[in-house]
């Protein structure tokens, strides 16, 4: 493989990345802005309101093409 220039092989790539999962227990999940504004959210110890105002905001700038970058 190119990207490890060689130094192993297809299948030892293959097994620490089935090492790192079932380290993880399989609880991976798609970094996505709703994630974090979970987080965000806990770590603020805002209302219920901001949250939800917060994630009608995000759901508006899914479908604005100005806001894909993001």
């Amino acid at each position: 493989m190119e990207i490890t220039d060689r130094a192993y092989t297809k299948l030892d790539v293959l097994d620490m990345e089935a090492e790192i999962v079932n380290f993880l227990n399989f609880e991976i999940t798609i970094p996505s802005s709703l994630k974090l504004l979970g987080k965000l959210h806990r770590v603020m110890m805002a209302d219920q309101i901001i949250y939800f105002l917060s994630c009608y905001i995000l759901e508006l700038a899914l479908v604005d093409y100005k806001f894909v970058k993001y």
